[in-house]
């Protein structure tokens, strides 16, 4: 994994299990948390799983956007072909 702030290698910090995974960049100092990321749409108010991401240790891994459902209805989430 590389570090999302200086795109340097991250090393894999021992800690315990429950706590999930945790990185370290020599490169800039930081330590990241490796979770699930959740997704909240403001429009039907659901949570849904947006898979997983690298975050400081005082970010949140909950994220604001469109989940699936509304960007199809919306008619946002289709791909120009």
């Amino acid at each position: 994994m590389l570090c999302p702030m200086c795109n340097e290698a991250l090393s894999k910090v021992a800690v315990p299990s429950y706590l999930g995974n945790v990185y370290h960049c020599d490169n800039c100092g930081q330590d990241f948390w490796y979770r699930a990321v959740k997704l909240f749409c403001p429009r039907c108010w659901k949570m849904v799983d947006a898979g997983y991401g690298l975050f400081r240790m005082d970010d949140f891994s909950i994220k604001q956007g469109l989940c699936p459902d509304c960007l199809e209805e919306t008619g946002l989430g289709k791909k120009n072909d």
